[in-house]
């Protein structure tokens, strides 16, 4: 079960918009409105992406208002993230 959760995380990563996604968050918080303006993406393409990186338990939601913000969920998620920059 623990592979498959493993595996789950890296097939959600191996999407370079995702990475580029997780790269922002782990930087700060965002919509996702902002977070397609900081990358360069439109919404409906950004919010596909969002909802892999949820499933796979990268990020988190909370309501603020009328948006919805993303962040990374917890702290290594940040750490996997620069253990990888180190690498590539």
């Amino acid at each position: 079960m623990k592979n498959e959760r493993m595996a789950k995380v890296f097939l959600a990563l191996c999407d370079p918009t995702r990475l580029q996604i997780v790269q922002k968050l782990a930087k700060s918080k965002g919509c996702v409105q902002e977070i397609g303006r900081s990358i360069g993406k439109n919404q409906p393409n950004v919010s596909q992406h969002l909802r892999v990186l949820k499933e796979a338990g990268l990020v988190e939601t909370r309501r603020e208002g009328k948006r919805i913000c993303y962040s990374i969920r917890g702290e290594n998620v940040g750490k996997l993230i620069g253990i990888a920059q180190k690498i590539g």
